[in-house]
């Protein structure tokens, strides 16, 4: 989970687990699409012809994602829970809403990077993606208008 749905979990899972101590919930990489590019990774070759090739350049699909209702959530979190939430960046729309976490002691992590998956695969199904690519293309092609009197 990620976003706002991953922040709910976490808040979750903190009032489970409440007697431990007071827990803080801190985000990092939440810049609500300010940024440059839409995801922190590129799209494969299969992964942008299904999704589009300028994926990574569209900005916030406001159908999906609406980050007033994000940062009315997180407002009401940090109300009603004394302020669980931290961030790590400065120069977003969190910074009014919650103060930048402290800095963090003790050994280093130890974080070894592993190999996602560069692409998805190269089949869906019964059908290869480029099958599943020209199935768009041609029910696109069948909506246009200066089409339609030859499928009728």
């Amino acid at each position: 989970m990620t976003g706002t749905y991953g922040v709910l979990a976490a808040l979750g899972h903190a009032a489970q687990t409440a007697a431990a101590g007071a827990p803080q919930i801190i985000l990092t990489g939440m810049d609500f699409y300010a940024g440059t590019q839409r995801y922190t990774f590129e799209t494969g070759k299969n992964q942008s012809a299904l999704l589009g090739l300028d994926m990574n350049q569209r900005r916030v699909d406001t159908s999906q994602h609406n980050t007033d209702l994000d940062l009315a959530i997180f407002e009401q979190i940090q109300e009603h829970t004394d302020g669980t939430l931290r961030r790590t960046t400065s120069g977003s729309k969190l910074d009014d809403l919650m103060e930048v976490a402290p800095p963090r002691h003790g050994p280093a992590l130890d974080i070894r990077p592993t190999n996602p998956p560069t692409d998805w695969a190269p089949r869906a199904g019964l059908y290869p993606i480029t099958a599943l690519k020209f199935m768009r293309w041609l029910r696109g092609s069948m909506k246009r208008p200066y089409k339609r009197r030859y499928f009728r």
